[in-house]
């Protein structure tokens, strides 16, 4: 699944083709050293000096799988990162330590997934001698203005899903 999207999010990066990437950007300075000073607390490291790579991040938890604090340390690492976003500018994901990434595998329940169908469509099309926004393109070609606005309402949406299904479990 991982492959699939890595090898979709390529294929429109290649074209040059505005689509949406799934980007997880590294962790802020502040936010390392909070969480470096909790763990240092527990008598624990996060390995990587200044700037520590999702290596160092695996390395760590590897290192607490064991102990009877490590779901709360798990937790912990997660809020010490950015949330991952929807962005037409790839910067990559950093926990998944991945150059390209995007949403491409389940297009019935995501609508980036399926926005990446559809560009990958009007590629192919193109590449087949079709032109312009026709059915045979599948319609597809948006500004990276249009893109980035897409990508900010699919966030957006995604975390206020998040927040809803939390509610629902705490609710019963």
């Amino acid at each position: 699944m991982i492959l699939a999207n890595i090898s979709a999010a390529r294929f429109v990066e290649k074209a040059q083709e505005p689509a949406l990437f799934r980007i997880h950007d590294k962790p802020t300075t502040e936010a390392i050293t909070s969480f470096r000073t909790v763990l240092a607390e527990l008598g624990l490291e996060l390995p990587g000096g200044n700037k520590p790579e999702p290596r160092d991040y695996a390395e760590l938890l590897t290192s607490i799988a064991d102990r009877p604090d490590a779901e709360m340390l798990q937790t912990m690492l997660l809020r010490s990162m950015k949330q991952a976003v929807y962005d037409p500018e790839n910067r990559g994901h950093f926990g998944l330590a991945l150059q390209s990434y995007a949403h491409f595998t389940s297009p019935i329940r995501r609508y980036p997934d399926l926005s990446l169908h559809r560009a990958i469509k009007y590629l192919l099309a193109k590449e087949q001698g079709h032109k312009g926004n026709s059915t045979e393109t599948g319609g597809w070609h948006y500004s990276m203005e249009e893109m980035l606005q897409l990508g900010q309402h699919c966030s957006m949406t995604e975390r206020r899903g998040r927040r809803s299904d939390a509610r629902r479990c705490l609710t019963g």
